[in-house]
C-alpha cells in the first residue's frame, strides 16, 4: 500500500524523470489542432480539456485513492459539500427517497431540505444502529442510504455492517 500511495498513476518518464508528480496549476490545456480540441470536448478523443473537468494532478490522486481503498475508481472534489451534492444529485430523481443517518452535517441537511422542496426528493433520519431499525425506515421509493460517520460533532459511529447488510439485501446504493 505504501508504494501505491507514492507511485500509483504516475510515470516519471513522461515528466522528465521527476520522482514527484508535478502540480499542474493550469485551467486550460493546448491542442495540436482545432479538430483535436473539438474531438476532446465532444468526448470522442481522450485528453485534458479544462481543469474543472479534471487534470493530471487530480487524476493521479484519484488513481492512488482507488488503489488504497480497493476501488474500481475514485473521484476527487474541491470540497466535501461538492462531493455530497454530486453523489446525491447523481443517485436521485424526483419522487425518490433517501434514508439518512440521524447525525449529518448541517449543510448536508440543508441540501436535502432544498432537494425536497425543489425536486420532491424526500428523506428521513434514523440512528442506523440495527438492521431492524434501518429496514423499518425504508420506503418503496428509497433509492439510497446516505450516512456520515463518525458523526460531526458528536463522533457517534454508524453501524456500517448493519447498513451494508440492509443495502445489499434491498439492492440499494449506499453513500458514505
Amino acid at each position: 500500500m505504501e508504494t501505491a500511495v507514492i507511485h500509483k498513476g504516475y510515470d516519471s518518464a513522461v515528466h522528465h524523470d521527476s520522482l514527484a508528480a508535478p502540480l499542474y496549476q493550469t485551467s486550460t490545456f493546448s491542442f495540436e489542432t482545432a479538430e483535436e480540441g473539438e474531438n476532446r470536448f465532444a468526448g470522442e478523443k481522450a485528453g485534458n480539456i479544462y481543469s474543472r473537468l479534471g487534470n493530471p494532478t487530480v487524476r493521479i490522486l484519484e488513481e492512488r485513492m482507488a488503489e488504497i481503498e480497493y476501488g474500481e475508481g475514485a473521484l476527487a472534489f474541491g470540497s466535501g459539500m461538492a462531493a455530497v451534492s454530486a453523489i446525491l444529485i447523481h443517485t436521485t430523481k424526483a419522487g425518490d427517497h433517501v434514508l439518512c443517518s440521524r447525525g449529518i452535517y448541517g449543510c448536508t441537511f440543508g441540501l436535502l431540505e432544498m432537494m425536497e422542496e425543489k425536486y420532491k426528493i424526500t428523506h428521513n433520519l434514523v440512528s442506523m444502529t440495527t438492521e431492524e431499525e434501518i429496514e423499518q425506515a425504508l420506503r418503496p421509493e428509497t433509492v439510497c442510504i446516505y450516512l456520515e460517520t463518525p458523526i460531526n460533532p458528536t463522533m457517534e459511529i454508524v453501524n456500517l455492517e448493519a447498513v451494508m447488510a440492509v443495502a445489499k439485501k434491498h439492492n440499494l446504493r449506499y453513500c458514505r
